[in-house]
């Protein structure tokens, strides 16, 4: 059944969106590690990340039946480095029959070990396909003499053909296999609920949306901020189809939310508790989402020790890292790393730099996800990437899987990608003569982290307007519906 929700509705989707992105990839991650891991064409630039070789040294550990924490800096799930050792084990011995001269190479790519990096490229390109699908089942696209008008570009272009995704995952990066294939299924299985009237086959479809975030939060944790969004989703999906009096009797839209009324905003979050709590479909999500979660992490834990709740999990909640950190307290955190008095003051400050994530979090999930899942997962996700304390390349891909699912009347300006593709231009030529070249320019860096942070706050505010203008017009048409219907009943 997940197969055939997925599948493309045009033969010539099949190569536009899976082939031809598989044949460009597969391509890119053999030939440029070959032409510039040498270091000889770029000085001091290799294009294979340094993390794949975290991976593949601590798989390789446990092949030798050690420790896979044993690598310095393998801050993963253990499961990672068991799957990389399951495939690069047969990769390793298939290549092997082709290389005559047994060197580790053929026609001068080094085939050893890059089984993983085939895994990654090939676990994008089904998070590609897996996109295309949801859009077709969220914004349906017109249809003449029945069958489709045309194919979507915009959600084969956004993904299959972006070239930041495209650079992670070729480049070794374990994002596309780790988290975002499963936050999508989670959002596919949420969206499948949509389309049920059943309440047994909306309880089937939230126990697998909360396996696949619970799986997903294990791996990389940051998806448990999509929990509340998720609760709210399924949670108004059942009552309104059952008539649950906590969203029947309750469901009109609050004018602002009431900081400043201490009765109404109690009685509010009473009213949330009873939705949470009171519908079966969010207590099934929340069942499996923790079964699968602690399980696994259980089971990790069983296998390797304390080391693996530590490296794997506990490391990221107070994690500071000025490495290739695109994040606005990136110089603060190098210089509190230098005075290593100033650590745990500034460990206490940067958690209260949470705040304001988790203030987003909890009303983008009350205000917007019981209506719209995936516009509420892209601003949760958009905001706390720019405003968390460690922002990487990898994280760009977290909201760039969800945008596509938003509506496509919704969209952003120009003028706001254009803000945030030049701040990571300066940034990443800033950063390549602060790391490869030994430079100096640390206040330079820091202007253009802050002028990325503020890149990515106009974003979000370009995308929050867009939503408020596109939600006011669906708004509108249902009252239009209600009433035709009303009037086509009488």
């Amino acid at each position: 059944r997940l197969w055939r929700s997925i599948s493309f509705h045009h033969n010539t989707d099949i190569y536009l969106g899976f082939f031809y992105p598989l044949l460009l990839r597969v391509f890119l991650s053999v030939y440029l590690p070959s032409l510039l891991d040498s270091g000889t064409l770029i000085p001091g630039l290799k294009y294979t990340d340094v993390d794949y070789y975290v991976y593949t040294d601590a798989s390789n550990l446990i092949g030798d039946g050690g420790n896979p924490y044993d690598r310095h800096t393998y801050r993963y799930t253990p499961f990672l480095a068991h799957v990389i050792l399951l495939i690069n084990s047969p990769w390793n011995a298939l290549w092997r029959c082709f290389d005559g001269e047994n060197d580790g190479q053929i026609f001068g790519w080094p085939y050893v070990n890059e089984g993983g990096r085939a895994l990654f490229v090939l676990s994008d390109v089904f998070c590609g396909w897996l996109i295309i699908s949801l859009r077709s089942h969220l914004h349906p696209r017109p249809k003449k003499d029945g069958c489709d008008n045309k194919i979507d570009t915009a959600g084969l272009f956004w993904w299959a053909y972006n070239p930041v995704a495209i650079v992670i995952c070729t480049r070794g990066s374990c994002e596309p296999f780790l988290v975002l294939l499963p936050v999508l299924l989670a959002v596919h299985f949420s969206i499948v609920a949509a389309g049920r009237r059943r309440p047994p086959s909306m309880w089937t479809s939230a126990a697998a949306a909360g396996a696949a975030l619970g799986l997903a939060t294990h791996t990389k944790l940051y998806p448990v901020i999509y929990v509340p969004a998720f609760v709210a989703r399924l949670s108004y999906l059942e009552g309104m189809t059952t008539g649950r009096l906590c969203w029947t009797a309750h469901n009109e839209a609050l004018p602002k939310f009431p900081w400043d009324r201490p009765r109404t905003l109690l009685r509010y979050a009473l009213l949330w508790f009873r939705r949470v709590f009171g519908v079966t479909s969010a207590r099934i999500f929340l069942l499996f989402f923790l079964v699968f979660f602690c399980g696994t992490s259980a089971v990790a834990s069983k296998l390797y020790g304390s080391e693996a709740l530590d490296h794997a999990l506990l490391y990221h909640l107070g994690r500071l890292d000025h490495r290739h950190c695109y994040s606005a307290f990136w110089y603060w955190i190098y210089l509190s790393g230098a005075r290593k008095a100033h650590v745990s003051m500034s460990r206490a400050a940067t958690a209260l730099s949470s705040l304001p994530q988790i203030m987003v979090i909890l009303v983008s999930s009350v205000g917007i996800a019981p209506y719209d899942l995936p516009a509420a997962l892209t601003v949760q996700t958009l905001f706390f990437v720019a405003a968390n304390r460690v922002a990487t390349a990898q994280y760009l891909t977290w909201w760039m899987a969800l945008m596509p699912l938003c509506n496509g009347r919704q969209g952003v300006s120009l003028v706001a990608v254009v803000v945030v593709i030049v701040a990571l231009l300066v940034w990443s030529a800033a950063a390549y003569w602060l790391e490869m070249r030994g430079a100096g320019n640390f206040l330079i860096l820091w202007g253009a982290t802050i002028m990325y942070w503020t890149g990515n706050v106009f974003f979000l505010v370009d995308f929050m307007s867009k939503y408020g203008k596109v939600g006011a017009g669906h708004a509108r048409q249902q009252k239009i519906d209600q009433s035709s219907k009303k009037e086509h009943d009488d």
